[in-house]
């Protein structure tokens, strides 16, 4: 996306793009470079045209990208929700070279046509949050004239360094632990991490510096944090705090089963961190052999010191246990894990 920005800063774009992929905020702020350099904040509505691809005919777009701009020769066309054109999405993930678009009954040789030769000064963007197939043949006329910009979910680092930039924009510095908070507590979901950022440091009143504990009295946990409360209260042998804490999660919304995989996720990811450290691995090794975030395997280092390598497969037999008689009609899944967490709670 950067290579994107600093060609349109320097006025270069081509005649068409598709922008596709998961990362909704990414591609929204992309979004918003282009639609300020068509219209240098002051002609949006004469200058930026946007169609629904799920509402509209063919020939709005081809109507739209004949239109000049006013007080502009340069014109900005956005086409949302393109997947429906584009194939993406589960229901036209499969489709071949040269299938018609038979689930929207819209005949796009018109479009093709166009794409052969552009108008002059006029992007057409295609925004397909739903995804592509990269066969379709509107696809590859855009690639032939223009670009696919794919914005993928950030992984890894590229979330941390995420982080670094939106602090940055605010002028404000944080302890390191709580780049790793905030990952954990919300993940890689880049509206909610703004979100979290924003509300954290109206919390801190504009104070230059973000600390840890702060974050932990402001930020909103997801499910697999308190999974980790979860898994403490169980390792304490704490039978009525792990109980509250499961109430707490279904009250909160989590799904039983959910929860269930959740359970026999960490406790599978606790075993694998007791064996390898038994072999001498350091948590930073498992970390990278496992495709771990570090904190989550120095969690299931400590975690794993209340359990032997034989009581954690037992745990993993009663949780597989309780999901068997659920999916046999023979117990309730809330009354099944109840059971379990309290079966495990009493080994020794």
């Amino acid at each position: 996306m950067q290579k994107l920005l600093k060609e349109l800063e320097k006025g270069s774009y081509l005649p068409a793009y598709v922008f596709y992929g998961e990362e909704c905020y990414n591609m929204g702020e992309a979004i918003g470079k282009f639609t300020e350099f068509f219209t240098n904040g002051y002609t949006e509505d004469l200058n930026v045209e946007r169609i629904d691809a799920s509402k509209c005919e063919v020939s709005e777009v081809l109507n739209a990208v004949a239109t000049m701009g006013f007080f502009s020769s340069q014109k900005l066309v956005l086409v949302e929700n393109a997947s429906l054109w584009l194939g993406g999405g589960k229901k036209n993930a499969k489709a071949e070279e040269g299938e018609d678009v038979e689930s929207t009954k819209v005949n796009l040789d018109c479009l093709l046509d166009y794409l052969a030769s552009p108008v002059e000064h006029t992007c057409l963007v295609f925004l397909a949050e739903a995804g592509i197939h990269k066969n379709r043949k509107l696809v590859k006329a855009v690639a032939k004239v223009g670009r696919l910009v794919e914005f993928p979910l950030l992984q890894g680092g590229e979330v941390y360094e995420f982080i670094r930039r939106e602090f940055k924009k605010r002028n404000t510095d944080y302890e390191k632990p709580v780049a790793d908070y905030l990952v954990l507590s919300v993940g890689n979901n880049l509206f909610l991490l703004t979100q979290e950022i924003d509300k954290l440091i109206d919390y801190c009143g504009g104070a230059p510096l973000v600390t840890l504990a702060q974050a932990k009295e402001i930020v909103s946990q997801n499910s697999l944090f308190t999974i980790f409360s979860l898994i403490d209260a169980v390792a304490g042998r704490d039978g009525g705090k792990s109980l509250l804490l499961l109430e707490e999660m279904i009250r909160q919304g989590e799904s039983e089963q959910k929860i269930l995989v959740l359970l026999a996720r960490q406790f599978r990811l606790i075993y694998q961190t007791k064996c390898m450290r038994a072999a001498g691995y350091r948590n930073t090794d498992i970390a990278k052999t496992l495709g771990q975030h570090p904190y989550v395997i120095e969690k299931a280092a400590k975690q794993s010191v209340g359990f032997s390598l034989e009581s954690l497969e037992k745990n993993l037999e009663i949780l597989l246990d309780a999901d068997k008689k659920n999916k046999m009609g023979l117990l309730e899944l809330n009354k099944g894990l109840q059971i379990a967490i309290l079966e495990i709670c009493a080994q020794k």
